[in-house]
């Protein structure tokens, strides 16, 4: 059990305790007494906890156990597969406000990273309709640069296919 599973049993363990008295006590004159008694004691495993930590018995390292804490890899991984369909569907948008329609964007990332980092990004052009001033250029290197403005990748990372 970690500190903080420990100081939160002991409060439960002491108003159960505390509740329990109460219950068993009879109506009298000596059971205001008790009563303060009890709620004394109460403060106290409270607040011994408290002053340790803060005359620096206590670290916080004793009270969170970080070694508890796993990442889930395969959460993260699919978060980051929707980033990259995100960040192809804005790129599509972006060739097409470009005059470059109907390109299909695929980006690869590597598994299991703690950020997302893009592998490969695969341009199908099999279906590419140029539009405006964009028919008489190397469509290509067009595409490739835009790409690579977008995204921040190396151009040999880029596949164009079609």
């Amino acid at each position: 059990m970690t500190g903080i599973s420990l100081y939160l049993l002991a409060i439960t363990g002491a108003v159960v305790l505390l509740v329990v008295i109460d219950l068993v006590l009879p109506d009298s004159q000596i059971s205001k007494y008790i009563k303060s008694i009890s709620s004394i004691f109460l403060v106290v495993v409270i607040c011994t906890p408290v002053v340790k930590l803060l005359q620096g018995q206590i670290s916080f390292q004793d009270i969170w156990n970080y070694d508890d804490y796993v990442l889930d890899q395969n959460y993260l991984y699919n978060t980051q597969l929707k980033e990259a369909e995100g960040m192809a569907s804005n790129l599509e948008v972006l060739l097409d406000n470009e005059g470059y329609k109907n390109i299909d964007i695929i980006i690869n990332i590597y598994p299991n990273q703690t950020t997302m980092k893009i592998n490969t990004i695969f341009a199908d052009l099999s279906k590419l309709v140029l539009s405006g001033n964009s028919e008489h250029i190397n469509k290509y290197t067009a595409i490739k640069e835009l790409i690579v403005k977008y995204t921040g990748v190396e151009e040999d990372k880029i596949i164009i296919d079609g």
